[in-house]
């Protein structure tokens, strides 16, 4: 492959997530550039690797799940129950506790327990008169403090207690949309410079990104961006895009109670920065995947999630999953006792 120092941008869609998907892995092993990685062992290939922009256009559609991604149906119900509804926040580290060895973050816990610090600008908005707040919501300026998607908590920091703002990002995407479905402000993010600059383990995720239109039909859509800079597109994109469609179809439903109006999902951009696969996987993938392509069909290499046999298997799951959620928080809090 011609080398002239520019990372490739490639662009691929399906109909549903496991089409999509497949789809992007196969662009990707054929058109992607090979460059090394910072995780790599000596003995490793380069890794195949590009900006890439994934178009799902109806992520409700089946099948939704591809058999080539490298887990289980439990681990991505797992998964789907970390994003959605947060069972492993409480593993995220005490920032001001250097012993802690927990997570540095999950991002459930991004998006809808962000913490910023409480500012005299802050506290000094949220005391002024009504009268005043009414004043400058004229003049289209909101009071934080005062947003029903925003609480105060306290922390301990060198044994005292200091406030600290949580903001809950995706419930005011959920109150922006509700008031104005066209918005352009619905947006998420994970990012905190802050920390992430020196941190060793920062986010991937960047951003969600939702804005809602009527079809011919007269039915919204919830159409979802998400930005994240760096992808595993073996090891991780496909549970990925299936926790994140996850996220969407929460959201669409949350929209949907407030405004008393059907909401459906609408097309899903997944925009990778770095999507690669691992020199180490490329054996791999290509004997699970590649070679597959024209021996087998798209039904064969993929699974239903409406399926009987499917669901049994999630219905299962979700028990032992909350379950070792729980074990491992207990484990924690008696490791620090």
């Amino acid at each position: 492959m011609k080398r002239d120092g520019n990372i490739p941008v490639l662009s691929a869609r399906g109909r549903g997530l496991a089409e999509a998907w497949e789809n992007a892995i196969l662009l990707l092993y054929n058109e992607g550039c090979e460059i090394k990685t910072e995780y790599d062992k000596p003995e490793d290939p380069l890794s195949k690797d590009s900006t890439m922009i994934i178009t799902i256009e109806e992520p409700s559609t089946e099948p939704k799940i591809h058999k080539c991604f490298p887990g289980g149906i439990d681990n991505l119900e797992e998964y789907r129950l970390e994003v959605v509804e947060g069972i492993k926040d409480s593993w995220i580290r005490n920032p001001t506790d250097i012993q802690d060895t927990k997570w540095e973050y999950t991002y459930h816990g991004r998006l809808c327990n962000r913490e910023t610090p409480l500012t005299e600008i802050m506290k000094y908005l949220a005391s002024l008169p009504e009268e005043n707040k009414k004043e400058l919501e004229q003049k289209g300026v909101k009071i934080l403090l005062d947003m029903p998607w925003v609480k105060l908590k306290s922390r301990k920091v060198e044994n005292k207690l200091e406030q600290v703002v949580v903001i809950d990002q995706l419930e005011a995407c959920v109150n922006m949309l509700s008031r104005v479905p066209h918005t352009r402000r619905a947006q998420a993010i994970t990012w905190q410079p802050e920390d992430d600059l020196v941190s060793y383990d920062p986010p991937c995720l960047q951003s969600f990104w939702f804005r809602m239109l009527k079809g011919n039909d007269g039915i919204y859509r919830l159409n979802m961006d998400i930005r994240i800079r760096s992808n595993d597109a073996y090891g991780a994109s496909f549970m990925n895009m299936f926790g994140f469609a996850s996220v969407q179809e929460n959201i669409a439903q949350r929209v949907e109670e407030k405004i008393k109006e059907k909401i459906i999902l609408g097309r899903y951009v997944h925009m990778a920065d770095s999507f690669h696969i691992y020199g180490k996987d490329l054996k791999e993938i290509k004997e699970r995947l590649i070679n597959r392509i024209n021996t087998t069909s798209f039904e064969e290499r993929t699974y239903r999630s409406d399926d009987s046999e499917i669901k049994a298997i999630i219905r299962e799951a979700v028990p032992r999953i909350y379950e070792k959620a729980k074990k491992q928080t207990e484990r924690y809090k008696t490791e620090k006792r």
